[in-house]
């Protein structure tokens, strides 16, 4: 009975680091990211097992370190993580979302090791850090500046194919000034962004495009 209660309590703690890692998750997922439910759920899922392992899967042994796996999930999350972060010119995406990987693993880790305060504490800060510090829907919803958008076109086809790939995107934008010098034609657009994926999407749009000869971000 006894050590059915020990695979009850071990069990009990691998649903909660999911249960964890859903809620850490959403919340990305909501925003678009790369990284969502699934990512933060098997992140959390994973670290718990490791704990576990790491803390009870050696009595058998006279000599153990209990902190080798630990260590060793720590830094492979790093590994990880890193993977999240895309640098483009001056614009780099995932910081946040990388951070939150890393953080999840470390969660589910004291989950694993049975400091279910800490964990869930750590969590809840995570959610509030992210919901009331968010520019779309916290605190900051209406101090968000939109993008300034300067393209360098050769002539006004290429204005038409711009609003057509934003339309088809359901991106919503404001033509500001449309301006003519040397032959070329300088256009401002304003949007809101919503997802990092948008934003890089446009971006890749506008490169691949031979009738942008320049463009610019802020």
């Amino acid at each position: 009975m006894e050590n059915l209660r020990f695979i009850e309590i071990l069990v009990a703690r691998l649903f909660l680091s999911c249960f964890i890692g859903v809620m850490i998750g959403l919340e990305r997922e909501f925003k678009g990211k790369f990284a969502g439910i699934r990512t933060h759920t098997i992140v959390a899922l994973g670290s718990a097992l490791a704990m576990i392992v790491s803390k009870y899967g050696f009595f058998d042994s006279s000599r153990y370190d209990a902190q080798r796996i630990a260590a060793q999930v720590v830094s492979g999350i790093g590994f990880l993580g890193g993977g999240l972060i895309f640098i483009k010119k001056d614009y780099i995406s995932g910081l946040t979302t990388a951070a939150g990987i890393w953080t999840t693993a470390i969660i589910g880790m004291s989950i694993g090791a049975g400091m279910y305060a800490v964990g869930i504490t750590a969590s809840l800060v995570i959610l509030l850090l992210q919901l009331f510090f968010n520019e779309d829907y916290g605190l900051f919803k209406f101090m968000k500046k939109p993008y300034t958008l300067d393209i360098v076109l050769d002539g006004p086809e290429s204005i038409e194919k711009i609003n057509k790939y934003l339309k088809s995107q359901n991106i919503k934008f404001v033509e500001k000034s449309i301006n003519y010098k040397e032959d070329k034609l300088t256009l401002e657009l304003q949007y809101h962004n919503k997802n990092e994926e948008e934003l890089i999407g446009i971006i890749d749009f506008l490169r691949e495009n031979k009738r942008v000869f320049k463009f610019s971000l802020d």
